[in-house]
Order: structure tokens, then C-alpha cells, then sequence
């Protein structure tokens, strides 16, 4: 698509096209001249419109002609203002009074209820109508924007599924506009026209529509846990609620009805809901989420607002906000969306609400100044303005001895100059940026220090060095290094890892001298063993050193195929106990050797082998959605179950075949929300080297599932014929 033809296309976001030469544009206020955030602004009798910024200034682009402008504000008496737009642009500066409530004298006697809750009855009888039978299908304009700022460093913040690193000072900014279509039941599609990303030339943005659905039991999911509509089916278990009065519309009664949790820190909306008589729909809703329900977000404001289409009878979603809170409000986000230009029921193609849920055009991030500073629905504030202007200035001009061999990254990196942050390094993930496309990542240096009965007091430390290539592909390569004071040891080993992300796949190449675990995984937390070992004298956690080379390939073929190929080569030796510190001394107890207990078997240790294991894996994902952005595709969700087939050959030292099938699924129950059930099964082959023949009676018992750590220990079976068999 050539950019005139995206402009076009995206000329609606303004109500009217590039050749409208007028706008209408002021400042939304109270009444004692606060502006308003996000105030609406809507053609009477259309879904033609905008939203005021943070600081209440709006402006709407309209062709030439007489038009009816709705103001609206949650909480605030609804303005209408008859405007004759002609070829010049016009201000129109509005105080918007709080709303004017009626509210008859209400005398709840002992044993009654308040009148909110007939009408939340009602509008519990209506839920699924609203939901699933009003209308069969939409599409609409979107614009959406993140903006995140703070006064802190270190950490990091998670909004939408997207986490980024916390800075001082804005340190997130993003707008997107994009067409969103919508049909029955709850399958969406949105394409994404252009987007914008404070201080990145991509154009990979976070921003999505995002509407809560009122009519749903839960409208809203925050770090796992699920926040319930205030009409859900069991809103009366989880909120208390009251009428406070109502206001007239248009000749329309809307009745404003207080939010209560019923209990401390219930999964609900505390605020206000809107509802309007007669037909029971939700109006608006104003409310926040409580700080202990959500964590770690201090607080969360919501704010929604519907609008009617075709002569009212037919009400959608128009704005949305949220603000967020974290560290006691240091840091600070906001995300707002606004839809016009709503088309109903329209023919919708089949192949439109597929796998893709989400996608980017080509040009989406390579519109120009211009291009938004003509189509951005919302101005910018003073704020976003500076941010724009200090990320996206062009770097400094080249010194005069620079040369075509000199690396090309120097033109490419930022004008600011990377800080170091003593704080992200000790207790949190620090990223050092090397120009836009090389960056260093430290582990924090907290997990440095640890202490076991093997190597007593050790030292390990990790870094990762990365490098893109392009939007979609990177090269990374991880160092790790370990020493022990106690067996006087240095090992290391390095990792190499080559991604592609447009059809996810990668390439891994690993070498070294290491310790591991006889479990072949983390089956068992480091820092939680020191705590083990120097206060009670246990020592869970058994060793072994490995001097290995290996090699993984991994691709998804197509949606929800992927396979995974793997050789390892490993000369695998015994580790012998070297400390005998403790914190706690106990007469009757002392450490147990290095090896597995086992009540049965005195002597579980191995001896010194080679082992060559080969891998092959196929997993299928049904029903799996995905999100496509420039920097290569994300999943969504899995809507059907996921299976996994599973092969390994041992071999060299080793000699047995290994074959596994793992079956999982999501369903959902009802008012409880969802719950995944899993199935696993597999088999060895029993091994025949003489090397393994002293566990030849743990081998043959029929329990040999791969048992992890408890507060108690460990499954001594489960642990060996894993280990042994890898």
C-alpha cells in the first residue's frame, strides 16, 4: 500500500479527510477551570469524534458545515453546543458543571434492601442480550496511546503483556492508529495502520485495543487475577451497592449506583456504574481497583464510556482510560483509546478472524511529523511534546575523520549518553544499550554468592552480550563463570543463540566445563539450598561436573507446528562433598554425601562415562492465536489443546531409547473462571551397559516420574533413572 492510499484510509481518524480545512478545538474544563482528562467530544448522532488530553485541550477536523457537538464527562452534566464550521478554524472553550443528581427520599427499612439492586437485576437479565444478540458484528477506527513516566530507576513495568525497563523520566510513550473489527463471539481482529514509538525508529509498539466487556461475568484480568463486572452473574457474593441518584439525558434516565467490595480486598471494580432506565445497559463507569487486589499496582483508575448509534438503539464502547500506579507512586502510566466511525454488522470475511489476531501494515512504522501531526486524533501535551522532540531528534552529525570503515552503528546510536545504575546492577537485570542494535545484560549481582556442600562458598556470574539484526532476527551470546573456594575449582561455559522471530525459530550452540544438577534442570533453587544448609544442615542439592558440547534447532513450520532437534555430548564425573560449614551445628545430624538417598540402596553414586544423547520433539498448539509486529510474532492465546511427542536415544556409555506424550488443555468453568488439565505418560527402554547395572532395581520400578523438590527432599527414584538416562 503506497503511503497516499494508507493516508486515506487513515483519514477517518479525523472525521473527515486531509482536504477538511477546519478544525474546532479548545479546552475542557470544570467549573473552577481544571481541564478535564479525556473528556469526549462526539457529532451528535455518529460515532464521529475524539477525546481531550491530559491536560484538556482537544481539537476535532470537520468538513465544512453546521454540526451538533456532544460533551460528555463521567460524573459531569452532558454539554451539546450547535457550531456552523466554515473555512476557518474556530475555539471553543467549555466548563462542563458536575452532574445535577435526583434522588427521592429513600427509607430502607430493617430487613429491605437499597433500590440499586433491582437494577442491578435487571441489568443482569439483560448481560447476555447486550453480550452475545445485539449486534452480530463491527469495525471500527482506533486510536490508542501509552504513556508511562517515573521517578525512579531500576525495575520493571508490565503493562499489557509488554515489560520494559523503569527509568527517571518518561520512559515509555506510544500512539497507534489502527482498524478494529469485531464479531460474535468475542473474535477480533485488529490491523494496525501506523504507529509511533517515542525514541524508536521501528515503530514496535505495545498499544492495543483494549475494551473492558461489562456484559461478561469477568471483564477484566490483572496479573492473574480476574476482576468481576459490577453485573456479573455472582456480583452479589463479591459487591454491596447504592443508589445515589439520577440524572436526565437527552430525556433519558441514568441512574448512578455506587460500587462496594463486600469484603477486604474482593475482585471487584469500587466506584461508580451508570446505568440507564428501561433498556438497563451500561452507561459509563468510573471506578478504581484497590491496591491489595491487584499487585504490585498501588492503584488503578478505569474509566469507559459508551455512546449510542442508529437512533440510539444500539450503544458502543467510545473511550477507555486507565491509570496505574506503582512504588508508591513513583511510577505512573496511563493508557486511552478512543473509537469512531463505527460500521454495523457489515460483511466481514471468514478469512479476516483467523489465527492472526493482530498485524502491522508495511508502512505502519514510516509515517512522518506530518502524517500525525495530521491525523493524530488527540494533541499532545507540553510533556509528550518534549519527549517527541529529545528522543527523535536526528543523531549529531559524524566527525570529519570518520570513514566508511568505521562501524555503522555510530550513526544509528542515541544522542544521550548511557547511565549506570548501581542499583538495577545489584538487585534487578540491568540492560547497557551500545548504540540501537548492540546491547549488553547483567545478572544481578545479589545471585552471585552461594554456598554448597560440593564447592562450599562459590562465585558465579553470567552476562549476555546481543545484537540485532534487523527488527526480527539476533545473535546472542552468554558467558558463565563459577568458582568454588572449597574445591578450589574455575568453570565456564558459553552459550550461543541465534533467533528469528517472523516464523519463530532458533539455532543453539553450548560448550564448557560446568556443574550441574543430577536432575539435568533447576530442579532445585540455589539460593533456597544455602538457606537449607547453613541454618537446618540439609543438602538437597546433589552435583556432578560435565565437560559437554551441544547443539539445539528449534521451528515452528506453521502456526501451532513446531519441532525441536538436539545432540549432546557430555564426559559426566562424580563430585564428592569438600564443606562441612553450618550456621546451626546439630550433634545428631550432619550433611548427607553428594549423591541421591535412597533407603533401599546404600551406595547411589555413579562412576565417571561418557553419555551422547540425541533428541527429537514435535508440539502442537490447536487453535492458537498470534499477534504479528514488526519484530516478529508473539502468541496470544491457545484456545484448544497443546500436544507433545517426545523422543531420546541415549548412546556412547548410555544405551536405551526414551519415548514421552504430554496432553494439556484449558476449559472453562463457569463463574470459577478456568482451569487446565494435563496428562503425561511415558517409557525407557532399560539401558544395558554394565556402567548402569547397579541401578538396575530402580530402573525396572514402575515409578519413574521425573519428582521435583519438596520441603521434605527429594524422590530419589524419579531423580536417578533421569539423570541417568540422559
Amino acid at each position: 500500500m503506497k503511503t497516499s492510499g494508507l493516508i486515506c484510509m487513515l483519514s477517518i481518524f479525523v472525521a473527515g479527510s486531509l482536504c477538511a480545512q477546519s478544525k474546532i478545538y479548545g479546552r475542557i474544563t470544570d467549573t473552577q477551570g481544571q481541564g478535564l482528562s479525556f473528556a469526549n467530544v462526539v457529532v451528535e448522532g455518529t460515532s464521529r469524534g475524539t477525546s481531550s488530553n491530559l491536560d484538556g485541550y482537544y481539537a476535532l477536523s470537520l468538513e465544512p458545515g453546521r454540526y451538533t457537538l456532544v460533551f460528555q464527562y463521567v460524573g459531569y452534566q452532558t454539554q451539546r453546543r450547535e457550531i456552523m464550521l466554515g473555512n476557518e478554524d474556530q475555539e471553543l472553550n467549555l466548563p462542563m458543571p458536575e452532574a445535577l443528581l435526583q434522588l427521592q427520599t429513600i427509607t430502607v427499612l430493617p430487613g429491605q434492601e437499597n433500590p440499586a439492586y433491582e437494577i442491578i437485576r435487571q441489568a443482569q437479565a439483560k448481560r447476555r442480550y447486550y453480550r452475545e444478540e445485539e449486534y452480530q458484528s463491527y469495525q471500527c477506527q482506533i486510536y490508542t496511546k501509552i504513556f508511562e513516566r517515573s521517578q525512579r530507576e531500576g525495575g520493571n513495568f508490565n503493562l499489557f503483556g509488554a515489560s520494559r525497563p523503569i527509568q527517571k523520566g518518561v520512559f515509555y510513550l506510544s500512539e497507534t492508529l489502527s482498524e478494529l473489527s469485531f464479531r460474535q463471539k468475542n473474535r477480533f481482529h485488529e490491523k494496525v495502520l501506523a504507529a509511533k514509538v517515542s525514541g524508536d525508529t521501528t515503530g514496535y509498539s505495545y498499544n492495543r485495543a483494549n475494551w473492558l466487556n461489562f456484559y461478561n461475568n469477568q471483564s477484566l484480568r490483572m496479573n492473574d487475577q480476574s476482576i468481576y463486572s459490577p453485573i456479573a452473574e455472582q456480583a452479589f457474593q463479591y459487591y454491596d451497592f447504592r443508589l445515589e441518584g439520577t440524572e436526565t439525558e437527552s430525556g433519558q434516565k441514568i441512574h448512578k449506583i455506587a460500587m462496594f467490595p463486600k469484603f477486604k480486598n474482593a475482585p471487584v471494580f469500587t466506584g461508580h456504574v451508570y446505568i440507564l432506565e428501561g433498556s438497563w445497559r451500561i452507561h459509563s463507569l468510573d471506578a478504581h481497583i484497590g491496591p491489595g487486589v491487584a499487585a504490585p499496582f498501588d492503584s488503578t483508575a478505569i474509566r469507559q464510556i459508551y455512546v449510542p448509534l442508529e437512533n440510539k438503539q444500539v450503544w458502543v464502547p467510545f473511550s477507555f482510560t486507565g491509570y496505574f500506579q506503582l512504588f508508591n507512586g513513583e511510577v505512573q502510566a496511563y493508557y486511552h483509546a478512543i473509537a469512531t466511525d463505527y460500521a454495523l454488522n457489515p460483511e466481514l470475511p471468514e478469512t479476516l478472524f483467523g489465527s492472526e489476531v493482530l498485524s502491522y501494515t508495511p508502512e505502519a512504522g514510516r509515517q512522518n511529523l506530518d502524517f500525525w501531526e495530521n491525523l493524530r486524533p488527540i494533541p499532545l501535551t507540553e510533556e509528550e511534546v518534549a519527549d517527541y522532540a529529545a528522543k527523535d531528534a536526528p543523531p549529531a552529525p559524524p566527525k570529519e575523520e570518520f570513514s566508511v570503515e568505521d562501524d555503522l552503528d555510530t550513526l544509528a546510536q542515541t544522542p544521550t549518553k548511557p547511565k549506570f545504575r548501581l542499583g538495577a546492577l545489584l538487585f534487578g537485570n540491568y540492560t547497557l544499550r551500545m548504540g540501537q542494535n548492540t546491547r549488553l545484560r547483567f545478572d544481578p549481582l545479589l545471585n552471585t554468592i552461594n554456598f554448597n556442600t560440593v564447592e562450599g562458598w562459590r562465585l558465579a556470574y553470567q552476562f549476555q552480550f546481543i545484537r540485532d539484526f534487523g527488527p526480527t532476527k539476533s545473535l546472542s551470546l552468554t558467558p558463565f563463570f563459577r568458582y568454588g573456594f572449597a574445591n578450589a575449582r574455575f568453570q565456564a561455559k558459553l552459550r550461543g543463540e541465534y533467533q528469528w522471530r517472523n516464523r519463530p525459530g532458533r539455532l543453539m550452540l553450548e560448550g564448557g566445563q560446568f556443574v550441574a544438577q543430577l536432575a539435568g534442570y533447576k530442579l532445585i533453587d540455589e539460593n533456597i539450598n544455602t538457606l537449607y544448609s547453613l541454618l537446618r544442615e540439609d543438602n538437597y542439592l546433589k552435583l556432578y561436573e560435565k565437560t559437554f558440547a551441544a547443539l539445539q534447532f528449534e521451528q515452528e513450520w506453521f502456526n501451532g507446528f513446531r519441532t525441536t532437534l538436539g545432540a549432546t555430548f557430555a564426559r559426566r564425573r562424580p563430585l564428592q562433598n569438600n564443606s562441612t560449614q553450618t550456621w546451626a551445628d546439630r550433634e545428631e545430624k550432619e550433611y548427607t554425601p553428594n549423591a541421591p538417598f535412597n533407603a533401599e540402596q546404600a551406595n547411589t553414586a555413579f562412576e565417571a562415562h561418557e553419555a551422547l544423547v540425541l533428541s527429537a520433539s514435535v508440539k502442537i498448539a490447536f487453535r492458537q492465536e498470534y499477534i504479528m509486529r514488526p519484530n516478529g510474532k508473539q502468541v496470544e492465546r491457545v484456545r484448544g489443546p497443546e500436544l507433545e511427542l517426545g523422543y531420546r536415544r541415549g548412546l556412547a556409555d548410555l544405551d536405551y531409547d526414551f519415548v514421552r506424550a504430554y496432553l494439556s488443555d484449558q476449559f472453562r468453568l463457569g463463574v470459577l473462571g478456568r482451569t487446565r488439565l494435563a496428562a503425561e505418560a511415558g517409557r525407557f527402554f532399560e539401558p544395558q551397559h554394565p556402567v548402569f547395572s547397579r541401578f538396575s532395581s530402580l530402573c525396572s520400578q514402575p515409578n519413574t516420574n521425573f519428582a521435583g523438590s519438596t520441603a521434605g527432599g527429594l524422590s530419589t527414584n524419579g531423580l536417578l533413572s533421569l539423570f541417568q538416562r540422559q
